[in-house]
């Protein structure tokens, strides 16, 4: 490509900002500050009894024993149902299933109030209903297609190649 701007190329200007921004961006630590950082390493190196290049062992930590796993798990589930237990029986005391089946019941009676006053209410419901339910089917084919856009068994192949 030529040096001169070309007025048809959309990648000139990032181009131009690319230069800019890494020209400015480029920066050199002071020598003094270099060499007091490499006294500080070389002689936390010494005191530790390392190299000045050699880094310890990575190790991963150890894993739990399987029976220790299975215990917290055994206790988690456990908390979470005794909480259940707990939370159904201060609704069960408090009274809110009796609420939420007068809630419903007062809701129910309401839609049937607006149906018997404004019968083309029942029809624009119905119609949005309906369209909820095509839109729902287009979101369902708009992520298959998306997870199967570009999928052949030779592209898996070689990524799995890749990947080893």
């Amino acid at each position: 490509m030529n040096e001169q701007y070309d007025v048809n190329s959309e990648r000139e200007p990032e181009t131009a900002l690319d230069k800019v921004l890494r020209a400015e961006l480029r920066w050199e630590a002071p020598s003094h500050v270099t060499n007091n950082l490499l006294a500080l390493v070389a002689l936390a190196s010494s005191e530790s009894g390392l190299a000045f290049n050699q880094s310890p062992a990575f190790e991963p930590p150890e894993r739990p024993k399987r029976w220790y796993v299975i215990l917290v798990s055994v206790l988690t589930t456990a908390a979470i149902v005794v909480s259940l237990m707990v939370a159904w029986q201060f609704s069960t005391h408090m009274g809110l299933p009796a609420m939420w089946q007068s809630i419903s019941e007062t809701i129910g009676s309401g839609i049937d109030q607006i149906n018997t006053s404004l019968p083309q209410l029942s029809t624009i419901v119905s119609l949005i209903s309906g369209v909820r339910n095509y839109l729902y089917w287009l979101l369902l084919v708009a992520v298959l297609w998306a997870v199967f856009d570009g999928w052949s068994p030779n592209n898996m192949s070689s990524q799995r190649q890749q990947v080893s």
